[in-house]
């Protein structure tokens, strides 16, 4: 297990577009991942205080980070099935693209959702939260835009109440985190090897990806 063999002093705090543009996208592609850091689970058969003990990251950094197949369904519908064992993950506000900064192309969005104790719509709300992240398709000639790949990558953490009506109150619609600024990040098209892409933010590192720009030690 990665977790067991994690550095001292590993942290995990990659940005949106890292989220979206490297790990997601490598998953969705079937491509190598430097450090397999996010593993894959039935998210939803487990209620979110089992969660931590899933992860390959350790339990105080309080946010756990997880693929899961993109559209879980009811087996007689097209509604997404986001229940639990003992409730079920409500969406919240709006859907928060996210934006390739060296690009300014949609490359995902970020949906919010919180976690209801009961069945629906009598739940009482918790303190846990959930970002899931889903990859969107470059290919625009639909006019529209649509979901790619068969994976969302899923950030679980668990919030105070003061934190949770922040994140539900003042979120934009378009997330264009600003990146660390001791490492270089490529937009999608890099990571993807389409076009020339050469407008990433670059500090004597190579062309390539930098896992530091996720992994901190």
């Amino acid at each position: 297990m990665v977790g067991s063999s994690l550095p001292p002093g590993f942290r995990f705090h990659p940005t949106d577009e890292e989220l979206v543009g490297y790990y997601l996208n490598r998953r969705n592609e079937g491509l190598v991942i430097e450090l397999e850091i996010i593993p894959g689970i039935d998210l939803y058969k487990f209620d979110p205080w089992e969660l931590p003990e899933k992860s390959f990251l350790p339990s105080r950094d309080m946010e756990w980070f997880f693929f899961c197949h993109r559209d879980r369904k009811y087996h007689n519908g097209s509604r997404i099935n986001r229940a639990t064992k003992s409730g079920y993950w409500k969406a919240t506000g709006k859907d928060r693209k996210i934006v390739c900064q060296s690009s300014s192309s949609v490359t995902g969005c970020r949906k919010t959702l919180v976690f209801y104790l009961g069945r629906a719509p009598f739940g009482g709300r918790t303190e846990w939260v959930m970002h899931e992240y889903r990859l969107y398709d470059n290919d625009t000639s639909q006019g529209s835009l649509s979901f790619k790949g068969d994976f969302a990558l899923c950030r679980v953490m668990k919030r105070n109440e003061l934190t949770l009506k922040k994140c539900e109150n003042s979120s934009p619609e378009v997330s264009n985190e600003p990146l660390s600024n001791n490492v270089e990040i490529s937009c999608q098209e890099s990571y993807l090897g389409k076009g020339s892409c050469d407008t990433s933010i670059t500090l004597g590192a190579s062309p390539d990806f930098n896992r530091e720009s996720s992994l901190k030690v």
